[in-house]
């Protein structure tokens, strides 16, 4: 019985060492991320209706939330001479159901702030009559930073709840949620997150872990490889 005891303390243990939230990214090639892509940039619509205006997941042929698949996932690779992008996600691994995410401080290296180089998206449906909620509180500029804090005071947050929360950019078959998008400020190029910025609070304790899945490796187009090769050899002949 003691050995009992002690064997369901150590799984106990090893549960609660593995919870985490992940943090990762998705090129804007992949299927995942807004439904609207046009919108990837754009804090807010501006209306207060930011679900019916298009900011929603993506999904399949059956109606279900498009998110990467669970565990390990390569780097996303975002051809930038072409306009792709990167989306920025989060997961709750592990964490007990009754988390709630009421703040986040997060930062992408490689990256500038400003419209047009990072947006978090503000999910902002006040003036929806079947919502009447926002994710963060903050005023618009805030998101934008980079790095930026990002603060649900008023606001409603990111729950690790049990059904999808559409309006929330949050799909409850894997527990993640979309978070923003960004460019690479160089191309080629690499994109990080900040580990020095990504605390994560809870409305419960303890406050977890964040572990960090795979980074952007941005990359030209071949073909403007080519040119900037041959480009390269007529300098080095004149």
């Amino acid at each position: 019985m003691k050995r009992m005891v002690g064997f369901l303390v150590l799984v106990a243990l090893v549960t609660g060492a593995s919870a985490s939230v992940d943090l990762f990214f998705t090129s804007s090639a992949d299927p995942y991320g807004l439904r609207v892509p046009s919108l990837a940039f754009l804090h807010t619509a501006g209306n207060g209706t930011d679900y019916r205006d298009g900011y929603e997941l993506t999904k399949d042929a059956g109606g279900a939330y498009l998110t990467p698949p669970l565990g390990p996932l390569p780097d996303a690779v975002v051809d930038c001479s072409t306009g792709q992008w990167a989306y920025i996600w989060g997961r709750f691994n592990n964490e007990p159901p009754d988390a709630w995410i009421n703040g986040v401080a997060i930062g992408v290296d490689g990256a500038l702030p400003g419209v047009g180089n990072i947006a978090w998206y503000l999910c902002e449906n006040s003036n929806d009559p079947n919502i009447g909620k926002r994710r963060w509180d903050g005023d618009n500029e805030v998101f934008y930073y980079n790095p930026a804090g990002l603060i649900a005071v008023q606001a409603y947050g990111i729950p690790n709840a049990n059904a999808d929360v559409p309006w929330d950019l949050y799909a409850a078959s894997t527990r993640t949620f979309l978070l923003g998008a960004v460019k690479c400020a160089t191309c080629p190029g690499q994109l990080t997150f900040m580990l020095g910025y990504t605390p994560i609070h809870y409305t419960v304790q303890p406050h977890p872990a964040v572990n960090v899945l795979n980074k952007v490796v941005c990359v030209p187009e071949p073909t403007t490889v080519l040119l900037l090769a041959l480009a390269g050899l007529v300098a080095r002949r004149r």
